[in-house]
Formats: C-alpha cells, structure tokens, sequence
C-alpha cells in the first residue's frame, strides 16, 4: 500500500517538474484573488479596524469562502508559490487514493480490493495532469471519497458516530466546491424523502439518518449565513461565475443550436436567450423581468425540440466520464489513448460494482450518490465534463473492489458460468471484427455492428453480476441498461462515425484529391471572389516548411499552408501547446488560373511531405459522401468552441454541408511510387466563403484638370491586404495594419503612406495618393476593400476625420510633394461596412466543393 501511494505521489511531482506546468488563470486565478481579499481583511481586523466596514468589503465574495480561504492560507504559508501549491494539491490526491483503498476495501470485504483500487489509482493520469491547474478538485475529491468510505463503514458497522463524519465531509467538500452544494443538498433530501419507507421502519436507520443530517448541518448552517451575508450583493457574478445568480434560466437548452457546446456565444447572445427576447418583443413584455415567465417560456422551448432535447440530455451525461480529464492531453505516464481506454474500463466497472455492492446491501447505494448526481446535473446543465474529477476517486474505488470480488467469485469456476458469460463475449468478438471488415464497402452497415459490438461488450460485467441471481440480476440489468442508453444516445448523436485518419510520413509520403465538377459548378467556382482549397491536418510540430502542395499543374511550398484556427481564448494553450498542432483546416488561397479549362478535366490537388516529417489527414467513408460534407466545422462563427479543445482536442464542432461538387476520389501515395486508391474521401475540399469583405466608400476634395495629390489619414488593422479602387482607374494594394511606411503603385497612380506611432494599438498613419489628370475635375469617387479570408481577426479601414492639417502636409512633403495638397477624404458615402466583423458578420461557408 505504501510502494502504491509512494508511486502516485512520486508521479505527480515528477510532472510538475519535467512537463509545461500553466500559471493562474481563469477560475483558479479568481480563488487566489478571492483568498487574498481575505487575507487582506483578517489582517485590517488584527490591525484593530471595525468590523462592519472590513465585512462589508469581502461580504460579495463569501460564495468562495471554502475554496478562499484554502488559497489564503496556502499564500500564507508560501506567498506566490503556485509550485507549493501544486505540491499541497498533489497530496491531497494521495488522501483521496487512500480513502480509494478504504472504501474499495470495506465494499469488497478484503485486503485485495484496497490494493486492486490503489493499483487503478497509482497510474490514473488525471492526478497528474489535471492538478496543475489548480483547481480544488484534490482537495474535494479526497473528502468525497472519504465521506463515502465512512458512509459505507456506517452502514457496515451500523455507527452513527461514523455517519456523521461522513456527513462533516460531504458538508466541507460541498462548502470548497459551493457552485453544487445546493443541488447536492437538494438531491441529498430528495434521495432520503423518497426511500424513508426503507429507512424509517428500523431504529437503526433512523438513527443513522439522523446522524448524517446532523453531520450536514454545520455546513448548512454556515451556508445559509453565507446566503443572508451576501444578500443582494454578488461580487462572484462580476468574476465570471454565474453559478449562483445566472441572468437567466440556463441549462441544456443553450447548446440545442450549437450541438451542445457553447462556442462563440455569451450569456444574453446565444440563439436560446434571442428567441426569448424576441418573445418578449413580440408582446410579453414581462418576459426579461419575470423568472416565472422565463421558466415557462424555457419549457416551452424545449417541449418544442423533444427528440433533440433528450438526445442532448443523455449525451451530455455520458459525456461526463466518456475520457479522462485530461485538458492538454498529455501522453503521461502512459499514452493518451491509452488513458482513454483505461478510463472507460473503470467507469464501467465502477458502475457495475456499484450494482453489485448496492444488490447485496441497498443502503450501499447511498456511496454512488455524488457520481450519478453529477451526471444528472451535466445531462440537464452542461455540455463539456466539469466535474467528473471528484466523482472518479469512488468510481476507482468500485472497480477495484468489484474486481477483487470477482476474481474471488466461487461461481467462476463453473463451467457453467464460463459457457454464459462465453455466449456474450463471442457474438460481441465476431460483430466487432464483421464491422471491422464491412467498414470500407458497407459504412452505416459497419457503423450499426460496432455500436452493437461495443454494446455486448459493455454488457459483460453485468452479466457476469446477473448470473448471481436475486437482487444482483435485477441492479445489474437496470444499471447496463442505463449505461446503454447513454451509450445509445451519444452514438446517436455522434456525426464524426465515419471519420478515418490518414498518416503522412513513412510508407504514406502524400495524399492525392481529385474533385470532378459540372459546367455550372466550375463556372460558380470561377466566378468566386475568394476561394481556398482546405486540409483537415493534424501537424504535430506545426510545420508544413518542407512539405509540397499541388494544385492543378501549379505547385507551393508547404508554408504557403496557413493554419485557420480562430484565436481563441483557449485555457490549454497556457500549457505550452502551439495552437498549430491543434487538428485544423490548413488553407491555400486557390488561383483561379489552376482551375481546369472544362468540366471535362478534374481539380487535382496533391499534398506530400518529405522523408522524416509527419502529418495526419482526416477524411470520411459513408454513403452520402459525393453529396455532403460531414464533418467537423471549416472554422465560421459560430461552429467552434474553445472548451471543445479541453474534451477531445479539436475545437471545431461538427456540421452538415452541400457539396457543389458532383464527385470527388481520393488516393494515397506511396513512398515506392504506387497509387493506391480508397473507398472513402480524404478531408481535402475547397470552400468559397461569404460576407467576409469589408469596404468603405468616399470623395476627395475637387481635384483640378492636372490632377492632384490627396492626403488623409486613416486607422487601419489588424492583417492582410487591402484594395484602393479610384473611380475607373486601376487597383493599388496595400497592406493593412502597418507599421512601417510603404509605397505602391500601378498606371499612373502612385499611394504613399507614412507610419505613425500606433493610437490604441492600433495601426495609424498618413496616406499621400498621387492622382494623374482625370477625365473631368471635381471629387474623386474613391474605395477601400477587404476580405477576411477564413479569419475571425478583425479587419478595417477607419479615416481620421479629426486628423491636423500640418499631419497631413508634413506627410505629403514625406512624400516628396512640394505643391498644394487636397483633402482626400472630403465626404464619406458609405462606411457601414468598414469594421470586419462587427459590421459585416463574420465570414460564412458560401459553398464547398
């Protein structure tokens, strides 16, 4: 038991040491904010200052008194030693291995439960990887686990003196982890209201139900003076944590439109939130005000989206503990694949345990009570996996009991045991390996025979636990047929099925794209102001230098490959991660000069990589493939999610698309020279994006029969490339954002721009157009456009109406101008559309083919 502890901790010190550990930020930072405010206000009160004015300066913080106070006192002892308290952190997750070998042993009778839980807790990557962001994850999860060790000693022993501990815990981990604690309590009764028929009849159970009520109590108590102390004042709220006194009702309902995740959208701006204003709007004008209304409304919100809801529901709750939290999935200590697998095995096993355990004493069922109460809150709540790491210690703990049990289970020795758990594991074998080889020729065929595979294999250690019979048959049925139904739903919901991988570098050294159009296609795609030809690539050093893009008969450096990724404002990107490693669209600008002459030619595009490099494409098999693209999103607003990236490692959220494209084949070059075709599509496409071009219009002063020298200044950002159209004459580029001068020209016309220190960031400075003779005298129609390519980044071009005219000619004798000089921005026509994206919305998918 100690070698195992020793491991544990050993482990997480050696990754805080040797792997990129992030700073304070987001939440956490706001605790040690919190804490210190406290610390600040202790000591005004040791200083001798009144009490009401130093209450009254932390009174809106009292919602994060437990977890606070923790950070206070962690300064305390070492100021600013975020190192120390990842350290403090660490053992906390040892306490909570050892309340794992305490409950797994009390629920399995025996030493070798204990041990088989702190084997599964010793290499569980979380512990690790997890604590670094300092979260009180540990420290919760240490005093649920314990409070659940106790609760099952109570039970066992029937000792009121350890029910009430265990109820002290739960009360102090509800009081670290406030956001849940009312829900937990409310569960808590409503759990004890509907089995006091069980509980009631004895003295036993009375008195021990008594006992964890009392043992609650402190923390109820000290809750409801944190409640009165705060009163209408919520100085949480102006933290980010909208837990406790959210704008709104908010649930599931929010990511209904966004495939339950939260992307780009804010409280008060996703589709939910607009329908309800509409409403209100429409005629109910007291909808914003009354909370009674906006129940009903969010009712009928969802009453009108059944099937979707539902779906949503379960998914969401499966989502909880589908993989390991693991924000920057690091291969630690073992590959991250790996802990996903390892991962899933102790959930279903923990969930099988507690069926087991709850059949042979039903009071038992009460140490699973936070597990499956936090996946009822994340199924009707949240759409990414936020608590699941203080639920897994008792979860653990299940698993290496249940497996201690069975490996002692005399009825394993039966050939007759044997032979029936034999009766599952064979069909789930063969339909797995019949899917396996259907997949390339029967896609939603494989598709259905995996999902039923992955179920009788889910179904093993319940029917291992039914063949007891009794009580075990009835718990083991009705907790594989929830695992099921989860399972069901999410695979229901899942529109990545059919995605494949291919791996550049090696054997593979490139991957050919042949996409055939019609005459109408090809014409639209002409006729396109912006077009790219996209990858779905993975690049694990985020560098493309030394790989070669084909396209038609003209070729590009792989750095022409610009990663589309929006800058989000991702927490894992702290830990070190270079965002262009990320799995994202890689894009080239297409040059419609590559495009075939006639539809009767294909579009083909190449993507190789040099011996020693490596990539992964994506790409897709199903029946619909020549018809739609399905798949994760191209990067448009607002199909993408930052929390998506903590879940799974990909931002982008999936959608369903037209293709305008009649066919598309796919190959993969081999190292030795050979083509080898595929039966499924390489994610190689070309998209045409819309309203992602910006522009404003305007008039110079009158420019004489000689033409003249204009001069205006103008704020300009943040990237890319502009277009300076005068009326009739040819185009000059420019580039936006500037911060050193340049100067352009083309057929007569010449722009000069001189660079100024940037004015609130942003880039400024004074542009000189030297106009030739035009056709009639008078102002010059001028325009400056844009676009924004597949970028979120903003874009524009803003003239500087209040600009000095002694700026303006000193820039224009910059400029070599030694005559007069005229206004050049005299009048604005129209300048609605100058701002990318706030004036233009952001960049759409117009058509992919």
């Amino acid at each position: 038991m100690a070698v195992l502890l020793a491991i544990g901790l050993g482990l997480q010190l050696y990754f805080f040491r040797h792997y990129p550990q992030p700073p304070l930020f987001g939440d956490p930072a706001g605790y040690y904010n919190t804490g210190l405010r406290f610390r600040e206000a202790a000591a005004r009160l040791g200083a001798g200052e009144a009490l009401a004015p130093v209450f009254a300066s932390v009174r809106g913080l009292f919602y994060l008194l437990g977890v606070g106070t923790v950070f206070a006192v962690l300064d305390t002892v070492r100021p600013g030693g975020v190192g120390f308290f990842r350290d403090v952190m660490a053992v906390f997750n040892v306490a909570a291995m050892l309340g794992a070998f305490a409950l797994a042993r009390r629920l399995s009778g025996s030493f070798a439960g204990g041990i088989a839980a702190l084997v599964l807790c010793a290499g569980y990557a979380t512990f690790s990887v997890q604590t670094g962001r300092l979260y009180p994850d540990p420290i919760t999860s240490a005093l649920l686990v314990w409070a659940a060790a106790l609760y099952a000693d109570a039970v066992g022993l029937g000792s009121a003196r350890r029910m009430a501990a265990a109820g002290a815990l739960l009360g102090l981990a509800l009081i670290v982890r406030a956001q849940v604690l009312e829900y937990m309590v409310a569960v808590t009764v409503l759990v004890l209201a509907v089995t006091a028929g069980a509980w009631a009849r004895s003295g036993n159970g009375r008195r021990l139900v008594l006992a964890l009520l009392l043992g609650l109590a402190p923390a109820l108590c000290l809750w409801a003076g944190i409640r009165w102390a705060v009163g209408p004042r919520d100085d949480v709220v102006r933290m980010g944590q909208v837990t406790f006194r959210p704008s709104y009702p908010f649930g599931f309902w929010q990511q209904l439109e966004t495939d339950g995740w939260t992307g780009p959208y804010r409280f008060k701006q996703d589709p939910f939130y607009r329908a309800m204003e509409a409403r209100a709007r429409a005629g109910e004008s007291d909808l914003l005000r009354s909370r009674a209304r906006q129940a009903l409304f969010t009712v009928r919100y969802v009453a009108a989206r059944p099937r979707e809801s539902l779906l949503l529901v379960l998914d969401n709750a499966y989502r909880l503990y589908d993989r390991p939290a693991n924000d920057y999935k690091w291969d630690y200590p073992y590959p991250y694949a790996a802990q996903v697998t390892v991962h899933r095995i102790v959930v279903v096993l923990g969930v099988a345990g507690a069926a087991w355990f709850a059949a042979e004493q039903p009071a038992l069922a009460g140490v699973f009570l936070v597990p499956l109460a936090l996946a009822v809150l994340h199924g009707l709540v949240f759409p990414w996996p936020r608590y699941n790491v203080p639920a897994m210690p008792i979860l653990l703990a299940s698993a290496g009991a249940l497996l201690a049990r069975i490996a002692l289970w005399r009825p394993w020795r039966e050939p007759r045991t044997r032979r029936r758990v034999l009766t599952v594991a064979a069909p789930a074998a063969a339909t797995l390996l019949l899917a396996w080889a259907l997949r390339a020729r029967l896609p939603e065929a494989a598709r259905v025979g995996h999902a039923l595979g992955l179920l009788l294999v889910l179904a093993l250690p319940f029917v291992s636990i039914a063949l007891a019979g009794g009580r075990r048959r009835a718990t083991a049925w009705m907790a594989g047929g929830v695992l099921a139904l989860l399972f069901a739903a999410h695979v229901a919901r899942d529109r990545r099925w059919h995605e494949t991988t291919t791996r550049l570098g090696g054997d593979v050294a490139g991957v050919e794209q042949t996409i055939r159009l019609s005459p109408e296609s090809l014409g639209r795609l002409r006729a396109a102001p912006e077009a790219f030809v996209v990858f779905d690539l993975t690049v694990p050093r985020g560098d493309l230098q030394g790989a070669t893009v084909e396209v038609g008969d003209r070729s590009f450096p792989g750095g022409a490959l610009v990663p589309t990724i929006p800058r989000l404002r991702e927490s894992t990107a702290t830990g070190g991660r270079d965002r262009r490693a990320y799995p994202q669209w890689w894009a080239l600008r297409l040059d419609p000069a590559v495009l075939p002459a006639s539809a009767a030619a294909p579009l083909r595009v190449r993507l190789t990589v040099p011996a020693g490099s490596e990539a992964t494409l994506r790409g897709d098999r199903f029946a619909g493939q020549d018809r739609d693209y399905e798949g994760p999103s191209l990067g448009d607003w607002p199909h993408y999610a930052a929390l998506k990236i903590e879940y799974d490692g990909d931002y982008r959220t999936p959608v369903r698309v037209p293709l305008a494209s009649v066919g598309t084949t796919s190959a993969v070059l081999l190292s030795s020279g050979e083509r080898v075709a595929l039966a499924g599509v390489h994610r190689v496409r070309v998209v045409v994006p819309g309203t992602n071009e910006g522009w404003l219009d305007w008039e110079s002063g009158s420019v004489g029969p000689k033409g003249g020298v204009l001069v205006w200044a103008a704020y300009t950002g943040t990237r890319g490339e502009a277009e300076l159209r005068p009326a009739g004459a040819s185009t000059l580029r420019f580039p936006l954002g500037a911060r050193e001068d340049f100067d352009v020209s083309a057929d007569g016309w010449r722009l000069c721009y001189r660079a100024e220190p940037p004015r609130q960031d942003r880039a400024y400075g004074e542009y000189v157009l030297f106009a030739p003779p035009p056709r009639a005298a008078g102002p010059l129609p001028l325009r400056v456009s844009y676009r924004a390519g597949l970028s979120q980044e903003p874009m524009f071009f803003v003239i500087d109406r209040r600009a000095s005219s002694a700026d303006l000619v000193h820039a224009a004798r910059r400029c070599g101008v030694t005559g007069n000089v005229v206004d050049g921005a005299a009048r604005i026509a129209d300048a609605a559309h100058n701002n990318y994206p706030e004036d233009t919305g952001r960049w759409s998918v117009s058509a992919v083919y």
